[in-house]
């Protein structure tokens, strides 16, 4: 399909208005020839999602000790890491989660203090009973010989820490009390998120129902590795090179025969860039990877294939639903709300 010109668009934004212009721009992106999309009739979707295939790069993806750049705006030069993109229209069903983790913690170990303590004060008529496995009795005789107050409960909570469960709830029943086990709720992190989209394609002619097989191929392509250290080689080789002994001819030899030898490497699969046309009033979408994808050609429970006049030897799937799972590769923090609307 040819492009658009700006003249051809500036009289479109005069004469029908902005949004139709904008329509025709995006059109003129997605259109180029590493692009696909769905339907043929795609200029006139205005909700719509753009997957876009990156090439990996071996950046950080959060936050440095020295800059918070890549967190706060990603990747930068998209435009040489650019592979191809993909037009849907929206998906029926789209959410986002966000997820925080946390631990319940002991802050301290009383059992060890209680120890300390108990070493200084005499019970042998308690440590016989202990021995004995008369543990109640030991407690009782214990109690006796400390007295109450914060510093006897604390020996004996330390003596629980070390008594079995069985004989705990005894001692529990004589005192009256149970130990503290002084517990604290600590955030250990934030999880990656997950977003899941499934896209129910029908296509109307023999060039939409191409275009979905094309589409398809692509995504898995792109979550796919490859055999190979592929753009990895520069820094195998840096890496060889700064082992004891190998010299830099020696370091190329080995670089070279780890590229022959392709089959013990993979190179990383692509990364993915999703983007609504409405994001701020939705939210967006961090650098993701696809990690999975499902096809399935007989959604409607039932095998149906469609012949084209033009191709009758050829049979299409009548429908196709295809389902995918990406997880960012970013973790969400206040700083990608505010500036990235996650």
């Amino acid at each position: 399909m040819s492009q658009f010109t700006n003249e051809e668009i500036n009289n479109v934004q005069n004469q029908i208005g902005p949004n139709a212009a904008a329509l025709l721009r995006r059109a003129n992106r997605i259109s180029g020839a590493n692009s696909l999309y769905f339907p043929e009739n795609y200029q006139t979707i205005y909700h719509y999602v753009t997957f876009t295939a990156l090439k990996f790069e071996s950046v950080t993806r959060t936050s440095t000790i020295n800059s918070d750049e890549p967190l706060v705006s990603n990747r930068q030069g998209r435009a040489k890491r650019k592979l191809m993109s993909i037009t849907l229209p929206m998906p029926d069903q789209l959410n986002t989660s966000y997820n925080a983790s946390y631990a319940d913690e002991s802050i301290s170990n009383i059992g060890e203090v209680a120890s300390t303590g108990a070493a200084n004060i005499n019970t042998e008529q308690a440590n016989e009973n202990f021995r004995n496995g008369r543990y109640v009795e030991g407690a009782q005789a214990l109690a006796q010989q400390i007295g109450g107050g914060a510093a006897g409960g604390a020996i004996v909570g330390g003596l629980l820490d070390r008594l079995p469960t069985s004989a705990t709830t005894g001692i529990g029943n004589v005192f009256g009390f149970t130990r503290n086990p002084q517990k604290v709720l600590q955030f250990n992190g934030v999880n990656f998120r997950e977003h899941q989209f499934s896209f129910k394609l029908t296509p109307k002619n023999i060039r939409e129902a191409t275009a979905i097989q094309k589409i398809i191929t692509a995504f898995k392509r792109h979550m796919l590795p490859k055999y190979g250290v592929g753009g990895g080689i520069d820094a195998l080789r840096t890496a060889v090179s700064s082992l004891p002994g190998v010299t830099a001819n020696g370091a190329q030899e080995i670089t070279n025969q780890a590229a022959a030898t392709s089959r013990a490497f993979f190179e990383y699969p692509d990364v993915f860039e999703i983007v609504f046309n409405n994001k701020k009033v939705l939210f967006s979408i961090g650098e993701s990877v696809i990690t999975g994808f499902t096809v399935d050609y007989h959604p409607q429970n039932y095998p149906a294939y469609v012949r084209s006049l033009s191709s009758p030897s050829v049979a299409h799937p009548a429908s196709i639903t295809i389902s995918m799972t990406f997880k960012e590769t970013d973790i969400v923090t206040k700083e990608q709300v505010d500036e990235n609307f996650r």
